[in-house]
């Protein structure tokens, strides 16, 4: 398998998001806030870069979340000298002092970048110099941390070098009329796997919704993962201070239906999203 590291597209003009009902522009300067604040802790200059390294960063980003990232327009406001795309295989980023992951929770991935830091870290040392701690490892978790995760990386002896923090992207706006949380595994989670993380991720996005654009005042649910969606969703809002509930209501209605209701229909019609909404509306 090639080490090339893939690109990525990092460029994408986002201005048609403020002529839709709601502007969405306010959600994606939301989100790049939150990827400016999580990043903005692994920086360096290159001026002051120790000897054993030439290059400042390296960004190395879950195959699953590239699409993702190139939606939001983030990636060139990372600062990283190069950006890779993890799948599943190790990366030689020794020459770099920054190593940052931005994955997703799965303890599988976890083995993959303990092995990596324990290679460096042991290639460093062959270096024999005194600045080998200088390196630093970042993990960002999307959309959560994950205590399995972080367990895992405990158990090989490598959580004490890594800085972790989580990025809450929740819902994308991927056009002036629709948001996605390009959750491709929660229908396997919720009904294979019995993992209700996809409700308590989609109730927390409904929160941020409404921190966004006001409180939602009528709220129609449809099948049982439906209602145990809105009750996480009321209990997220009860907690919610008053100060961040003033904003003006902009959406009206917000309608949870359970896919489990009707598994037939989506077999019947158009499998894109936009074809989806040209179907039925």
């Amino acid at each position: 398998m090639s080490t090339k590291p893939t690109s990525v597209p990092l460029k994408q003009d986002f201005s048609h998001l403020k002529t839709g009902r709601i502007n969405l522009t306010i959600l994606r300067d939301s989100i790049l806030q939150q990827i400016k604040r999580c990043t903005n802790q692994f920086y360096t200059e290159k001026s002051n870069l120790p000897k054993q390294f030439t290059k400042e960063k390296c960004v190395v980003i879950d195959d699953d979340l590239k699409n993702l990232l190139g939606h939001i327009q983030a990636l060139n406001e990372l600062g990283a000298s190069d950006i890779r795309i993890f799948k599943e295989r190790q990366h030689d980023t020794s020459d770099y002092k920054i190593t940052l992951f931005i994955v997703r929770p799965k303890p599988i991935y976890m083995e993959i970048i303990a092995n990596m830091i324990k290679d460096e870290m042991n290639k460093l040392k062959q270096l024999k110099t005194k600045e080998i701690v200088s390196k630093q490892y970042g993990i960002i978790f999307v959309p959560r941390q994950s205590r399995v995760c972080e367990e895992k990386l405990k158990e090989r002896g490598v959580l004490g070098d890594i800085i972790i923090d989580e990025l809450n992207l929740d819902f994308l706006p991927m056009d002036t009329d629709l948001l996605s949380m390009e959750s491709y595994d929660c229908f396997r989670d919720l009904y294979l796997n019995k993992d209700t993380t996809p409700i308590f991720n989609l109730a927390h996005g409904l929160i941020t919704l409404q921190q966004l654009y006001g409180i939602i005042p009528n709220v129609f649910v449809k099948g049982d993962k439906a209602k145990q969606c809105y009750d996480s969703m009321m209990r997220m809002q009860r907690e919610v201070p008053d100060n961040e509930k003033k904003v003006p209501t902009q959406i009206e209605n917000l309608i949870l239906i359970d896919r489990s209701i009707d598994f037939i229909t989506p077999m019947m019609i158009p499998g894109t999203y936009e074809a989806l909404l040209d179907e039925v509306f």
